[in-house]
Formats: C-alpha cells, structure tokens, sequence
C-alpha cells in the first residue's frame, strides 16, 4: 500500500479516537507535519504527496506513543505559548493557553508599575521560561530573576532565553535562571515590584485522577500544591507581605475553584488586598492579583 498524506491522517484520526484521545485529527495533523517539516495548511495543498519508508516509520512510531497518551508537545520538542515557539521537555511543565492570562495581567500590573531605572520582577517556577519571556516580547527594562528547583525546568528555559535572545539585552531586558527550593535564593534584601507565578496548585489527591497526559507524563512536582492545593499560595503570600515592594503587585494564576479560597489569605495578610481576581475565556476564576500598600 502507497500511503500518502491523506491515507495517514485519516488513518491516524481514526486510531487515536479509538483510544480515546480528545482531539485526534488535530493531533495528527501536528504529529505528520513535524514529521514532515511542513506547516499544517501544507499537508492539505499535498493530500495526493507519497510519505517515504522512513518518514513513514518516524510517524507510526509518534503514532505508538501518542495513542499511549504521551503529550503531543513532547513529541515535538515545542509549543506556542504568547506568539512564541518555546522548546518543551519531558520533565518541564507545558505552558497552556490559560496562563496567556496570567501574563495579560502582569503587564497590566508593570504599566501601573512603571517608574524610573530597570523595574526587578522575581518569578517562582519557571519551567520553560514561557512567563518571563513573554513579558520581556511586550515591555522593556525588566529585570527578572526567575527560581525553580527542577534541573530539566532551567535547561528549558536556558535553551528558550537563547532562542529568543533578541526579547533580551537589545531591549533592556534581563533574565536570571537560579536554581533553589521555592524563592529561598532571593536576597532578603531584594525588593521585587512584581512577583509572578503559575504555582503548583491542584490538591495532592486529585493529581492521579487527571488525564494520563498529565498525571503519567508531566511533574508532579510542577502540579502538586499540598493536601488543599494552596501550598504555594500560602507561601508566595508571606513572601510578598516581607519582599514586595511598597505599591508592588503580585499576579498569580490559582484554580478554577480557588479565588475565595486565595482571597482568604491575602485577607488575613497585612498590608495586602486583592486588587481583581481574573477570568478566562471561559469565564472560570483563573488569575489573581495583589498589591501591597504604599
């Protein structure tokens, strides 16, 4: 049998949805055109085009791990977060649509921010460095320095802020990649006028019962925020009520069903407010932002 490239996609839309896979065309068309190195829009101008033996054997073994619920962006080594292509590896977070909000709100936060000299911005896990860099495409003059404990998440990263060197120094931007447990590394003396975050925030007993792509393939570490899912919260409030700086913000991205939850706890703090709890496209409670009083 000649397989072209409409006999594979059909084929491999047909396969992936007997396992169960959610978007099985899409997934194949991404899957072949890698393969390929061809944009999707092509496959459809070369329906009729042969796949050669090899090109053959590279997509069913994609196929294999697929339908064996491997992300589709580890397979591919990349992802598009904020008009981006980031690299992405097994190990490192894959940065979803939903986080574009998160950094929506941080730059709303930085233009309320803006004021004389370089304005320092500390991160807590970074993973692919998707958050940082997409501040540095919008804005100028951000000194960021971005903390996670993963090595394969500052390996990611470190290869994304090589790939879009440009988002740094010609603009006026910098990024640090430190290693170490929570913000631990921060000076106590650093004063942040942001600090941004997608914590870990699903509770420790639900983490098993997500879809195979995420429970078996990504970290644990990266999802896992404590018995309650507000680990993280907890800690990134003290950080900020000690660390901020006077009329500094905090953006968080927090669960769909945690915004009163999060709310509770900048209440309990001094000296901070939840200025808005921010949602997404489809309406669900996704980001939340704080500031610290003057």
């Amino acid at each position: 049998m000649i397989w072209t490239i409409k006999a594979l996609l059909d084929w491999s839309r047909d396969y992936f949805g007997s396992k169960g896979i959610p978007t099985p065309r899409l997934d194949a068309e991404i899957l072949l055109a890698h393969v390929l190195s061809l944009k999707r829009i092509e496959l459809y101008l070369k329906f009729d085009q042969p796949v050669a033996d090899q090109e053959l054997a590279r997509f069913k073994e994609l196929v294999r791990r697929r339908a064996a619920r491997e992300p589709v962006a580890y397979l591919v080594g990349e992802v598009w977060f904020w008009s981006l292509l980031l690299a992405v590896r097994p190990g490192v977070l894959i940065p979803r649509p939903e986080t574009e909000v998160l950094v929506e709100a941080a730059l709303e936060a930085l233009r309320g921010l803006a004021g004389p000299g370089p304005c320092p911005v500390v991160e807590l896990g970074t993973g692919t460095g998707a958050i940082p860099l997409a501040l540095c495409r919008e804005t100028t003059g951000l000194e960021i320095v971005s903390v996670d404990c993963s090595p394969a998440a500052l390996n990611t990263a470190a290869e994304n802020r090589v790939r879009h060197q440009e988002l740094l120094s010609p603009k006026g931007n910098r990024l640090w990649l430190v290693r170490g447990d929570r913000l631990e590394p921060i000076h106590p003396g650093f004063r942040p006028r942001l600090i941004v975050s997608n914590p870990p925030y699903i509770p420790a007993g639900v983490v098993e019962s997500l879809e195979p792509e995420v429970s078996v393939h990504e970290p644990r570490l990266a999802l896992d925020g404590g018995p309650d899912g507000l680990d993280f919260y907890r800690y990134l409030v003290g950080f900020a009520g000690r660390a901020l700086a006077p009329g500094g913000r905090m953006v968080v991205e927090i669960g769909s069903d945690q915004a009163d939850e999060f709310c509770g706890l900048v209440e309990q703090a001094a000296g901070l407010r939840v200025m808005e709890i921010r949602k997404d496209l489809a309406r669900r409670p996704r980001v939340g932002v704080v500031e610290k009083a003057e």
